[in-house]
């Protein structure tokens, strides 16, 4: 249930919010019945029989008692209030020494305890007219220590000590400024919020043990203190700190490793899918789930035959290799090779550009591994799609004209222009393009009989001419130029794998030019 629901609205506010069914607890209600039952007997004033008696005229401002979900509660914690009795005409105002107000609305109020222990005083100001009254509520703010070793210190601590400017790196300086690091403040104030939503939303929520109990470390279900608020270096890293709240000394070593690059699943706290997948899908209707999405794409595996201890292939096949070229950090091989998974392109602790993209000199994130830059002609083509795109790196033969199809010009964000936009008109993790991504210049692109089917089938035949024309050739036409050329065109338009959507018109022009210059015996 909602702190909403606990809400009994009058006057305007009952006429609006009806249909809500809102109402107040149990001991409230008797409060509110017994104050309005009282009422009459203050305006009548004396019995029948002294009909003679003076009038007693009643206050114009009543204001009998503020009721307090709980008196004593532990730092962080969460009281809600109404003011009793109320009246529709009556406005008010709240103020606390201590804490803050998460919401106040006429006679109620949520409030939220300090990060330390005290003892708060409520005040609410009820007003009509010019009188006003004023009552006051007391509420004792504890404290909590955990059971439990590791325990959570919360991103301030890391990011003071070491992770700043001041100490060895800026990723703290970073992450404060992310939507990671304001993850709480959004879901805190919405009206549906319920405590479950610190799961994905704050630190250490929820943890249990292998046997399923409850953990008492300090996380935010035990102690829910703004330190823990938002998504921060723990909720990835795991807790670091000792019953004292001080840092373990082992923390570099517990903390690191190819863990931190899985996806993760539910049932595994340490991995993006535990917020971005179907777990958290419940409470957030319509939301996407980008652990499937991902799933179903050419990203969720490493290609068999891939030579992951190599630091070439790692580089692009791995999430490890790939973060470490872009760092410039050494790449040694993984113990725990994670394909191209979440933080491989989105760089957890933030930055300054959007959806935390890892900045990538020269070119957009895809581009470092979709692209054959180093290569030229006759060496072995393996990811041309940029090159493809751009209408450059086949082998062009003098004399002969190669246009370029104009998507390298309508592509200005590069390849995510076709490949991010799903169906449905949002984006997609599974970076498959499709008909929406086409129509968006094609208004015609549906079915098989559009002319871009037809487009794809030439360069597929294309394709299989020329793989005949290869395979007929003799061991001395293997060793000629001709032969080098058209191998390679074959393997450049073979390995961009989008059969001409890429460039058509490039493809095309290669593919032919090659069939014209290699013919088997005359090869030179």
């Amino acid at each position: 249930m909602s702190t909403h629901d606990l809400r009994q609205p009058t006057g305007a506010a009952r006429r609006r919010r009806a249909a809500h069914g809102r109402s107040f607890p149990p001991l409230a209600a008797a409060l509110l019945a017994a104050a309005i039952l009282a009422a009459p007997l203050l305006q009548a004033g004396c019995g029948d029989e002294q009909r003679s008696c003076p009038t007693v005229e009643p206050p114009l401002v009543r204001l009998e008692e503020i009721f307090a979900t709980a008196d004593t509660i532990a730092v962080g914690g969460t009281v809600r209030l109404w003011a009793l009795p109320t009246d529709a005409d009556q406005t008010y105002a709240w103020s606390t020494t201590a804490g803050r107000f998460l919401e106040t609305d006429s006679y109620y109020a949520r409030w939220k305890a300090p990060d330390t222990p005290t003892v708060a005083r409520i005040i609410v100001t009820a007003s009509l007219g010019e009188e006003s009254v004023a009552r006051n509520r007391t509420i004792a703010v504890g404290s909590y220590r955990p059971r439990h070793e590791p325990t959570y210190t919360g991103a301030g601590y890391c990011g003071v000590e070491c992770h700043s400017a001041r100490g060895h790196g800026q990723r703290y300086d970073t992450w404060v400024l992310s939507a990671h690091a304001r993850a709480y403040e959004k879901v805190e104030a919405h009206p549906d919020y319920a405590p479950a939503c610190a799961a994905c939303h704050a630190v250490g929520y929820g943890d249990a043990s292998s046997a399923g109990w409850d953990r008492h470390n300090g996380g935010f279900d035990e102690i829910p203190v703004a330190r823990l608020e938002g998504v921060q270096c723990e909720s990835c890293h795991g807790p670091l700190a000792d019953l004292q709240g001080e840092i373990l000394p082992a923390h570099a070593e517990d903390a690191g490793g190819d863990w931190l690059f899985a996806l993760g699943t539910a049932s595994d706290p340490l991995g993006c899918a535990r917020c971005h997948g179907a777990a958290s899908l419940a409470p957030h209707p319509g939301a996407k789930d980008y652990a499937a999405e991902w799933r179903a794409g050419g990203h969720a595996g490493i290609p068999a035959g891939a030579q992951i201890d190599d630091p070439a292939c790692a580089a692009c096949h791995t999430a490890q290799g790939f973060v470490a070229r872009l760092t410039g950090a050494p790449a040694p091989a993984p113990s725990e090779p994670q394909p191209i998974t979440c933080v491989a392109c989105h760089d957890p602790h933030g930055n300054a550009r959007t959806a935390d993209l890892r900045p990538t000199p020269g070119g957009d994130v895809c581009s470092r591994c979709h692209s054959d830059g180093e290569h030229l002609p006759l060496a072995p083509p393996h990811a041309p799609q940029a090159q493809m795109l751009a209408g450059t790196g086949g082998h062009e033969y003098p004399g002969r004209a190669f246009p370029s199809t104009p998507h390298r010009n309508v592509a200005q964000r590069g390849c995510v222009e076709c490949h991010y936009p799903s169906s449905e008109g949002r984006v997609s993790h599974s970076f498959a393009p499709d008909a929406a991504s086409c129509r968006r210049c094609h208004p015609a692109a549906s079915g098989g009989s559009f002319w871009w089917i037809q487009q794809q089938r030439t360069i597929s035949n294309l394709l299989v001419q020329l793989d005949q024309v290869l395979g007929a050739a003799s061991p001395a036409d293997s060793l000629t130029d001709a032969f080098r050329r058209a191998e390679f065109n074959r393997r450049f338009v073979g390995r961009d794998a989008s059969r001409g959507a890429h460039n058509y018109a490039y493809a095309r022009a290669l593919l032919e030019a090659s069939l014209e210059d290699f013919v088997p015996g005359r090869a030179r």
